[in-house]
């Protein structure tokens, strides 16, 4: 809370007031965390385990569709982690470039698809991934 010149306290005003401009792109930010729940959801249903690893333990190996829908549900939820991130910064950009910390994010987008298999680890005649 906020004293004024004269020291009396109003409890009206937040720390922090949401700028103008950002509300639009807040609102974008959260349809993007809530499409990308949606996904998930979606895959989540289509999948009979929640892990790939307890997949491939169950059934002691994994087609190329089941591999994908595992990929993108990963993929979906460093979108969501990065939609949460981008609307906290338009609603609250001063209190949340404190809280998030920039760099960490720039960081973690640099390579959003990390530790997933690339086209150099997928056998071209099964699309079976490889282990190197």
């Amino acid at each position: 809370m906020k004293k004024t010149a004269e020291g009396v306290q109003d409890a009206l005003i937040p720390d922090e007031i949401t700028p103008l401009m950002l509300l639009p792109l807040a609102a974008k930010a959260a349809k993007a965390k809530s499409d990308a729940g949606a996904f998930r959801i979606a895959v989540a249903k289509m999948l009979p385990l929640e892990t790939r690893e307890a997949y491939v333990r169950k059934y002691k190996n994994i087609d190329p569709v089941t591999e994908a829908l595992y990929d993108a549900d990963e993929i979906m939820q460093a979108i969501i982690d990065a939609a949460s991130a981008v609307d906290d910064l338009m609603t609250y950009p001063i209190e949340a470039r404190k809280r998030i910390g920039v760099h960490d994010i720039r960081r973690s987008l640099e390579d959003p698809l990390r530790g997933l298999a690339t086209t150099e680890d997928v056998d071209p005649d099964t699309g079976e991934i490889t282990e190197d």
